[in-house]
C-alpha cells in the first residue's frame, strides 16, 4: 500500500505531536521524503488558528478550500504526516 498522508489524531495531551514526529523520523530514516506538519502552524492544510466561523457552511467551505489548495500543491513523492484537530472541528461533527 502506498500512502502520502498520515494523520495523527487524538485528544489534547494524548501524544499526537510525539507520534507524528516519530512516524516522520522513521520514514526519513528509511529514505522516504517526509514533511511533518504540527497543529497550530499557519500553513497547516487541515487546521485554522482561529475557528471563529460565523456558520457551518462558511467553515465547511473554508476547510475544503484549504484542503483543495494543499492537494494541488502537494508533492506526490512526499509523505505528509499531520498532527491536527480536524476530527474535532464542528465541520467533522456534522
Amino acid at each position: 500500500m502506498k500512502t502520502n498522508l498520515i494523520i495523527a489524531e487524538g485528544l489534547p495531551g494524548s501524544g499526537k505531536s510525539t507520534t507524528a514526529a516519530m512516524i516522520a523520523q522513521e520514514l526519513e530514516r528509511n529514505g522516504v521524503k517526509t514533511v511533518c506538519v504540527d497543529e497550530g502552524v499557519p500553513d497547516h492544510p487541515a487546521d485554522y488558528a482561529d475557528y471563529d466561523f460565523p456558520d457551518f457552511e462558511t467553515e465547511r467551505e473554508k476547510i475544503l478550500e484549504k484542503w483543495r489548495s494543499f492537494v494541488k500543491t502537494a508533492d506526490r513523492e512526499t509523505v505528509y504526516v499531520f498532527n491536527c484537530i480536524f476530527c474535532r472541528t464542528r465541520c467533522a461533527k456534522r
